[in-house]
Formats: C-alpha cells, structure tokens, sequence
C-alpha cells in the first residue's frame, strides 16, 4: 500500500525545492564558519530523495550514509545523477529509524547527523532517537533538527508572501503535506522542543538558527 511519506516521494523535490533551500543555506552557512563541510562523516537520517545528503558531499563531506524507511524515497535518490560522482563516498540504508537500535548498524561515529523533518513521534520515541544519536556523534560532533512549528498561524502568516510567487500549487502541496503532518504527527512549539532536546541530551551545548520561516525552527545539539 503507497501512503504518507511514499506519495510525498513523488513530489517531495517539487513541493519542497524552495523551502529547502533556504533551510540547507542557513545550515551550510552555519558549517562553513564552524569549518564542519569538509572531511566529515555524516549520517542522514529520514534522508527522503537526498538532498542533504548530496550537498553535503559536494562541499566536501568525506563519507555520507543516507537512511530512510521508504522504499520510494530511496528509489528517487538512487535515480539522482549527483550518485555517479560520489562512488565510495555515499551508502544507502533502508531503516526505519523508530523501530532499529541504531548502534547496531553503525559501527563508526558520525561528525554530523541530520534530523530533517524527522521527529514526528511520541515525546519519549522523539528523546530516545536523539539519544542514540548523540551515542553515534564523535567529539564536538552536531545533531542538526530541522521541523515545522506547531503554530500553524504563524506558518499561514509567513507564506502569505509565497502564495505571490510562481510556482503556486507546489507551494500549496508543501502547505498541504505540512497541515497533514501538523494533524497526524506530533508537533512541538519551539520552547517545548527545546525542554525536549534539553531532557534527551543534558550534556550537550543546544544552538538556535533562526529558520527562513516562522512555522520551521532548526535546533542543533553539540556534542562537548
């Protein structure tokens, strides 16, 4: 049966190009001036098509591992052309994240792992999935979280301006798969999110970078 996430993987590149990039600008922005791009390990989770996963490696990540439960998703990854470059370099997992250990999949620790729109869980399967990868993470190594914001008044607020803009039904696709995700899935407010990573990963420095988006907050965990 295709559902979810196997629909969206259809479109996702579509619907999410121009939010997405904005979102990877900041994060890259933010790695480059802390010098995390090049010979860098990194484990991507709930990857969808890749596209973190293959920026990563063009500004220089040493090793990327890509993991995802959807078989469709994967399947619009291996179709990407950027995979003929990155031979030796870039590894494919189908895994569902919420229901693996996932030390026992990876033998090494990682310098960077991405949560992208990827905590949607219960609060205590949304701790336990930071905190095995905290496990994963190498010294100063960074848990990067990107997810929507719980108050979609503020969402329907900034996107406003977008509605202005071409490409208007993929835009509206976004905000569709966004509502759906909102209602179906758990949310957090920005503070709550925050006492979460707090309570997952006491040990670690958390960062704010503010999102291109009020409906968006990115959050990243250092390891120290």
């Amino acid at each position: 049966m295709i559902c979810g996430w196997n629909i969206n993987a259809f479109f996702y590149d579509v619907a999410n190009s121009r939010l997405s990039h904005d979102i990877d600008k900041i994060i890259f922005n933010f790695l480059k001036k802390n010098n995390k791009t090049k010979n860098t390990s990194v484990l991507d989770l709930c990857a969808g098509t890749g596209s973190v996963s293959f920026k990563s490696l063009i500004l220089g990540a040493k090793h990327v591992v890509a993991v995802d439960d959807s078989k469709y998703m994967i399947t619009r990854m291996k179709h990407k052309k950027q995979l003929d470059f990155f031979n030796g370099r870039f590894k494919i997992i189908k895994l569902n994240v919420l229901k693996k250990d996932l030390s026992k999949y990876f033998n090494e620790k990682f310098d960077i792992i991405y949560l992208k729109r990827a905590l949607y869980f219960s609060d205590n399967e949304n701790k336990d999935i930071l905190k095995q990868c905290y496990k994963l993470l190498n010294k100063n190594g960074l848990i990067i979280i990107v997810n929507p914001e719980k108050n979609l008044i503020r969402y329907v607020k900034g996107r406003k301006i977008l509605f202005a803009l071409p490409h208007f039904l993929r835009r509206l696709w976004a905000w569709i798969g966004l509502l759906t995700r909102t209602i179906k899935y758990n949310v957090y407010t920005y503070e709550k999110f925050d006492v979460l990573c707090e309570e997952a990963c006491p040990r670690g420095k958390l960062i704010t970078l503010n999102a291109p988006l009020p409906a968006y907050y990115i959050r990243i965990i250092k390891k120290e």
